[in-house]
């Protein structure tokens, strides 16, 4: 018995540095891949890293595009590893971070280090707008088939619906879309390129038209182009479903 009480207390003793060295090695891993993503801009000035698992913020700096910008970066913890979900050229607020189902309590840590960061001005998102508190099986999937092939572009969102995905991605300069579906219990990427897809495109690829409704419109729930035009799916043409193209995951 004094034994394992021996063993526990040194266990104990042991945890600070063993939760230090795992903290150490979640920032290293953030700033590589905070690297990456501003990698046509080698200037940016990475961190400080704050870590609040599943998420963490990084902020940046630097000649970004031409002219100097400041702002932070959002993370989340997947099974894979982390991924960069959102980014802004200015302070992320607590609205921001509840997004992404950012806990209340880690909100105030994570963004401890923005003060004197410019505060965005665009509307805040809706709640959960992002991703859910719990990430399905599904998602989780698809997004680590998007870290292999899009590692330096920021996942903001995943849409699925009736066995496909549709994935936003955004990098410094551009952003685009990926469309996945899942076959045999495997997904599998079926297009992606920049720019947007309607639902006439989503079709194209052998969508159902109720689907490619539903993928859109839980994608950008908030775009009148979407609601009023992108995702109509009367008068689109009967075609027959295009091979895979894009980017290869």
């Amino acid at each position: 018995m004094k034994r394992t009480l021996r063993v526990f207390a040194a266990a104990w003793l042991l945890f600070p540095f063993l939760a230090a060295a795992g903290a150490a090695d979640d920032a290293g891993t953030l700033y590589v891949q905070a690297q990456r993503f501003f990698r046509s801009a080698p200037t940016a000035t990475i961190g400080p890293v704050v870590v609040r698992e599943p998420f963490a913020v990084v902020n940046f700096g630097g000649e970004i595009g031409g002219a100097p910008r400041r702002g932070q970066m959002l993370f989340r913890h997947f099974s894979f590893g982390w991924q960069l979900v959102d980014g802004e050229a200015a302070r992320l607020r607590d609205c921001d971070l509840q997004a992404f189902a950012v806990p209340p309590d880690a909100v105030g840590a994570l963004l401890a280090r923005s003060n004197d960061l410019p505060v965005s001005k665009a509307p805040c998102p809706r709640v959960n707008s992002g991703m859910p508190v719990s990430v399905s099986p599904d998602e989780e999937a698809v997004r680590a088939l998007m870290q292999t092939g899009f590692a330096t572009e920021s996942i903001p969102h995943v849409a699925l619906d009736g066995g496909y995905a549709f994935v936003e991605w955004a990098d410094l300069t551009t952003g685009g879309v990926a469309l996945f579906q899942k076959q045999d219990g495997r997904w599998r990427k079926v297009a992606s390129g920049g720019g947007y897809l309607d639902a006439c495109g989503l079709m194209s690829f052998g969508v159902p038209a109720a689907t490619a409704r539903t993928l859109l419109l839980d994608s950008f729930p908030d775009d009148p182009y979407t609601k009023h035009q992108g995702a109509r799916v009367d008068g689109c043409p009967r075609t027959v479903p295009q091979s895979p193209v894009g980017r290869e995951v």
